[in-house]
């Protein structure tokens, strides 16, 4: 059993003062009982009810502030890595694309296909990297063309054009072609 802090109290004996009572015990002191009366009355428990529509409410407060914020944050994360994906591009050469075609070619080809082994003496033919812009879903923009002499793995050479495309998740896709 707890016990009260000092202070003044109904008087436990019913003379309807109020009595000291000094935190240990009442002592003779009384007077008036004043218009406010201590409680000494425990403080209210609340239902299970209530509890479990306090938790139910913080749990989808929680959840519509995490969609809050996801919404703010997707559109700026996907708005950077396009951001990334275009100032890497405008940093692409020729020769970085020859590389990627051969390696491309040799890691593709099936069957009887015969896969490109080296592309020399390349040169930029089309260039739409100053304006470029992610494309909307399902398109794709020209980034840059370019052409050289390509070796095949059966000896033969041939003009070799290689076309560098964007698509709408920010991919870097080749088209490599010959003549």
């Amino acid at each position: 059993m707890t016990t009260p802090p000092p202070g003044w109290y109904p008087d436990p004996e019913g003379s309807g003062l109020a009595r000291w009572f000094d935190g240990q015990a009442w002592t003779a002191h009384r007077q008036a009982a004043p218009g406010w009366q201590p409680s000494l009355v425990p403080a209210r428990r609340r239902s299970r009810g209530s509890i479990v529509m306090i938790v139910a409410a913080s749990v989808i407060g929680g959840i519509v502030a995490l969609g809050i914020l996801a919404a703010i944050a997707v559109p700026v994360f996907l708005n950077q890595r396009a951001k990334a994906t275009v100032a890497e591009l405008s940093t692409l050469t020729c020769e970085t694309v020859a590389q990627q075609a051969v390696a491309l070619s040799t890691r593709e080809a099936t069957g009887e296909q015969i896969p490109l082994v080296d592309l020399t003496g390349t040169t930029l033919v089309a260039d739409d990297r100053a304006g470029l812009a992610i494309p909307t879903a399902g398109h794709e923009s020209l980034v840059m063309s370019c052409r050289g002499t390509g070796t095949w793995k059966d000896g033969l050479t041939s003009t070799v054009t290689v076309d560098v495309y964007l698509d709408s998740h920010s991919k870097r896709l080749l088209d490599i072609s010959w003549e």
